[in-house]
């Protein structure tokens, strides 16, 4: 116990989005945890006005403003700002957590840990499921990774949707095999805004995938990447007629 960080971090990147933005604090606000919490916000202009006037009670909370060269540009500018072995979270501006994180549950001081994400609500239907490789597409939501910040953690800012897939990849992929034995902590919950940008750009987010799987795993598991994707197509076509 005596070697886990205390703190623990949320970190948010807001643009455009004072409602959504506001969802996450409040959620953040009220969540249950015996860590020191730290919520890190990357906010633009439109989304500071209501910020800067609302209470934070049980979190410390860290305002950084100004812009960007894109959404992995931000989310390294967060991750700068963790410290070495400290965990943290990324929720995007509208998602939101609930429940009671211990310290108890990072006993074994593991790198990894999956809480329960869903659509819309916390009901059984709206649970994303976890894949059991890595080859096929996201194997689990962001929302889902609480990760130990380590030396040389980054996102690849090459991507443009899909920089959180290759950073799973290369940081997970060597000690989490298929099935993924990814230690669970169920009473964590967080919901993801279905409207972010990986779900209206189907197309340009499997294609940088490919790429993701090509750079990682070599030709052939990207082969078998294109095969997924190309039924998931046809079985999107055929449901349309």
């Amino acid at each position: 116990m005596k070697n886990i960080e205390k703190k623990f971090y949320i970190l948010t990147i807001s643009k455009k989005d004072p409602e959504g933005l506001m969802k996450t604090i409040n959620s953040v606000d009220n969540f249950k945890t015996d860590f020191n919490l730290v919520h890190i916000l990357k906010i633009f202009c439109l989304d500071s006005e209501r910020v800067e006037t609302s209470q934070s009670y049980n979190s410390k909370r860290i305002k950084i403003y100004g812009f960007d060269k894109g959404i992995y540009n931000s989310m390294n500018e967060l991750l700068r700002k963790v410290p070495l072995n400290a965990y943290a979270l990324f929720l995007n501006s509208g998602d939101t957590i609930s429940g009671i994180l211990k310290l108890k549950n990072f006993i074994k001081n593991d790198d990894f840990f999956l809480v329960n994400t869903y659509k819309e609500d916390h009901n059984k239907k709206n649970l994303i499921k976890i894949k059991n490789d890595f080859f096929n597409g996201m194997p689990f939501s962001h929302q889902s990774l609480i990760f130990k910040k380590k030396s040389g953690m980054y996102f690849n800012e090459i991507y443009k949707i899909c920089g959180d897939y290759d950073f799973i990849i290369k940081w997970m992929k060597e000690n989490y095999k298929s099935p993924l034995h990814v230690k669970r902590i169920n009473k964590v919950k967080t919901i993801f805004d279905i409207n972010g940008i990986s779900s209206k750009k189907r197309f340009q987010r499997d294609l940088e995938g490919y790429i993701v799987i090509l750079n990682n795993y070599g030709f052939f598991k990207s082969f078998i990447y294109i095969a997924h994707r190309f039924k998931r197509y046809i079985k999107l076509i055929l449901t349309k007629k």
